[in-house]
């Protein structure tokens, strides 16, 4: 893919309306391309073209790749600018393995924490994204999806193991909201957060553990699906 149709892509997919730091605007935009397969792997980023292009300093640029770098998304190689490393379906494999061993544990430790009082608002907050799901609002599923993850986590008091989970769940955010999107995930997520509360709850460890990891399963096989469908192998 050549300098120009590079930069045209990144033009594209920018969004410089948006009340927000110009670095974390381009930072949101070349994560998207680039996990979305839109700026392949091997591409190469001229950061100097690209300044130019958009009519914009190298500064922000240069920082916001230099946090995909940190990612592991691209990579610096001296004399030739920023090369696209992108992700693949090896990669959402290693994720899935490392969010199978270690996201059952939040869970276990939350349900541990949690009172009868803090478990209404768990079950208060699904029939939130069941009455969301019925009337088609699906920014607000997306976001209650969210909002139970938090709730877990926010009770699990394990803010390392978070920080762990939230580095590698930035990978597959886009494909993740994009299998969300699709009905028939919305109504399998959320028969699975209910299992997954009800063994919170009544259940004890090894049910818990149980129900995550059928949960984490099946994201894995949506998100995979939703990759493939873009072409990413």
């Amino acid at each position: 893919m050549d300098t120009d149709r590079v930069n045209e892509i990144i033009r594209e997919n920018l969004d410089l309306d948006r009340n927000e730091p110009l670095k974390d605007v381009l930072y949101d935009c070349f994560r998207q391309t680039v996990v979305l397969g839109k700026l392949p792997a091997g591409t190469q980023i001229n950061e100097e073209r690209l300044s130019k292009s958009l009519h914009i300093s190298r500064t922000p640029i240069r920082i916001a790749l230099d946090r995909l770098a940190g990612e592991y998304l691209v990579r610096r190689v001296p004399g030739s600018g920023v090369l696209v490393l992108g992700i693949s379906l090896r990669d959402a494999e290693e994720m899935y393995e490392i969010r199978n061993a270690l996201e059952p544990l939040a869970f276990v430790k939350a349900a541990h924490n949690m009172a009868d009082e803090d478990f209404e608002k768990m079950r208060l907050l699904l029939e939130s994204g069941e009455q969301s799901n019925a009337g088609a609002d699906v920014d607000a599923v997306v976001n209650n999806f969210g909002d139970f993850n938090e709730m877990v986590f926010s009770y699990a008091h394990m803010a390392r193991l978070q920080g762990i989970l939230d580095s590698i769940a930035v990978y597959l955010r886009y494909f993740r909201n994009t299998a969300i999107r699709q009905s028939d995930r919305r109504d399998i997520a959320l028969k699975e957060h209910w299992n997954i509360y009800l063994a919170m709850r009544f259940g004890g460890d090894e049910k818990i553990v149980d129900e995550v990891k059928k949960h984490l399963l099946n994201n894995y096989r949506f998100v995979t699906k939703a990759m493939r469908s873009l072409g990413i192998s």
